[in-house]
């Protein structure tokens, strides 16, 4: 039996090698935003140290915690004289929190990335005149004396909120969130106990303005003025793919200039 080729469904053959193709670029466009950075730590002076509830260290710590690590150059005169940054994880921007967590500590800043498993109830914590975050302090600190007490909590979107607020203490120096999208009550709850800096994105997607940017225009600000700081980088979209030096920029100026 011979083969026809002008009986053949050209328009199938064309439809199937124009959907591979698009499924293809997809792909590799995807890839190209995972592996943007660089998993491990690209600098050498930096070292990291990963402690879990099932360690020593980590079993003085509640149960809500899954891990946590601190990031820190390996040599610093000035360790403890620059506020502590802990950087609240879940699931949210991965790569960005980490090219910020290796930008921040070859500054000069010890970074601790703290997981949580789970959103934080009330009283879950303990007692309020010392928060989860700051107990992690004080657990590196009796093996090293090396990080400032004083913090500031770094985090993309939003920080989890109980009614007592138990996250900020009295060594907390600020909360920022970089396009923060919180109820307009919890941050004007983190105002009545710390301080609160935005950094927004002045684009959402492409042309689309970030809509994060009305929220805060509804905020009692005669009660919350002098707590509230808000920043706006212009023509970034909310990945800040291409403006991550800008935005660490504005992250070293806050915690140095506090």
């Amino acid at each position: 039996m011979s083969f026809d080729i002008f009986r053949v469904d050209w328009l199938l053959i064309d439809s199937i090698i124009s959907v591979i193709l698009i499924i293809f670029l997809i792909g590799v466009n995807i890839l190209k935003k995972l592996y943007r950075w660089r998993f491990p730590l690209s600098n050498e002076n930096l070292e990291k140290v990963l402690i879990k509830p099932s360690s020593s260290y980590g079993a003085k710590i509640n149960k809500g915690i899954k891990k946590w690590g601190l990031t820190c150059p390996k040599e610093s005169n000035n360790s403890t004289e620059l506020a502590t940054i802990i950087i609240y994880r879940r699931y949210r921007k991965f790569m960005l929190l980490n090219a910020l967590t290796e930008g921040l500590s070859s500054y000069g800043f010890n970074i601790i990335n703290v997981w949580f498993k789970k959103q934080i109830e009330s009283n879950e914590y303990g007692n309020i005149s010392k928060s989860i975050f700051s107990k992690i302090i004080e657990l590196h600190n009796d093996v090293n004396s090396r990080l400032c007490n004083k913090y500031f909590i770094l985090a993309y979107s939003e920080i989890p909120l109980n009614k007592d607020n138990e996250l900020i203490d009295s060594d907390n120096l600020g909360v920022i969130i970089i396009n923060p999208n919180m109820k307009e009550n919890d941050i004007v709850k983190i105002c009545e106990r710390s301080k609160f800096y935005g950094i927004v994105s002045e684009k959402l997607v492409l042309f689309v303005r970030n809509p994060y940017l009305k929220r805060f225009f509804k905020l009692p600000n005669e009660k919350i003025s002098d707590k509230l700081k808000i920043k706006v980088i212009k023509r970034a979209k909310r990945s800040f793919r291409y403006y991550e030096t800008i935005l660490l920029g504005e992250l070293i100026k806050i915690v140095k200039n506090d």
